[in-house]
């Protein structure tokens, strides 16, 4: 069977952390609620950003750790109450601006709750170290089957983060099959992948042999190539594959805030001896963190992987209101 991450070989892809409500308008206004947020997103703007970069795929969150998500999902509302889905179908309409351009959209979501502590209790996340977390596996495939049903063919593929060797959900305890069902629920040519952390944590190995596409994550590059977990060593990619798999190549990286805009790095400090990010305190109100590299070393590693026959995916930071850093738009322009 042909590997369903094929429509990627080659591509350079854009990546963006909408993260209600670790989100600012350039003014300096932030909104408590997923509704507020989303309203002010504005979505022919965020397109034009989208288009300028020239890339042709986008990886999207539906959410991560705060326990807000920019799309309805009546299956979070039953376990978890209201409040934590937006009534405005943001996700939705990407899907559709994408689908009109022919481009593909991934969606983002973790596949665990660790640190999202308002939805522990409905979707029965246990604390305690050990256990194969039973009761949220099967509730939160059904929030995953929902939406892989509801955008269909608009979504082409997922890419679930946080699969790690967590002492209370180590990734070994994961139901792969259950997971990869829910995730093609409405598309099964949908190609997934999880996140064990790879370039970032030293574990290039994937987590699971049936994954479609490498995770990819790189926390920093060296010369031009990931870097891999603080080290002086890099990752080259060989050939269209991860060697010894069908699982293609593909490097996934921040060119400005480290992923998310102002996000904190505090742990980053404390692991890394140095390191390229930008405290976010030192930024001024409105201000987006500059771009990290050259384009020449963009280009690169961009072209590492895609003259392999992988893809690469740049992490670029939004606003509140769902544009993009000028500068790195720019940059990402230059790469044609």
């Amino acid at each position: 069977m042909t590997n369903r991450a094929e429509w990627m070989s080659g591509k350079r892809g854009l990546m963006v952390h909408y993260l209600p409500p670790l989100l600012e308008m350039r003014d300096g206004r932030r909104f408590d609620t997923v509704d507020e947020i989303t309203s002010h997103f504005d979505l022919e703007r965020f397109l034009a950003d989208f288009d300028a970069t020239g890339s042709e795929y986008l990886i999207f969150t539906f959410g991560q750790n705060t326990g807000l998500y920019n799309a309805p999902n009546p299956v979070i509302d039953h376990y978890a109450g209201p409040g934590h889905c937006s009534t405005r179908d943001l996700f939705g309409e990407i899907a559709d601006a994408l689908t009109a351009r022919g481009k593909r959209l991934i969606g983002y979501l973790p596949c665990e709750l660790n640190a999202n502590r308002t939805l522990h209790a409905g979707f029965g996340w246990c604390t305690e170290p050990g256990g194969g977390q039973e009761v949220f596996q099967k509730r939160w495939l059904e929030v995953i089957r929902f939406w892989a049903e509801r955008y269909a063919g608009k979504l082409s593929g997922w890419w679930f983060d946080g699969c790690y060797p967590w002492e209370v959900f180590h990734s070994d305890r994961l139901h792969w099959r259950a997971w990869y069902t829910a995730a093609r629920a409405g598309n099964p040519d949908a190609a997934v992948t999880f996140n064990n952390g790879a370039y970032c944590a030293d574990r290039i190995e994937p987590v699971n042999a049936g994954i479609d596409y490498h995770p990819g994550e790189t926390t920093m590059l060296l010369d031009g190539l990931p870097r891999i977990a603080g080290t002086s060593r890099v990752y080259t990619p060989t050939g269209k594959y991860f060697p010894g798999s069908e699982i293609l190549q593909h490097a996934l990286l921040p060119v400005d805030a480290f992923w998310a805009h102002g996000s904190a790095i505090d742990w980053l400090n404390e692991t890394l001896d140095h390191h390229p990010f930008v405290e976010p305190e030192t930024l001024k109100q409105g201000e987006m963190e500059m771009p990290l590299y050259s384009v020449a070393e963009l280009r690169r590693v961009s072209d590492a992987f895609r003259r392999a026959g992988g893809a690469v995916t740049f992490n670029v930071g939004i606003y509140l209101d769902g544009a993009l850093g000028e500068a790195s738009v720019a940059q990402l322009a230059q790469l044609g």
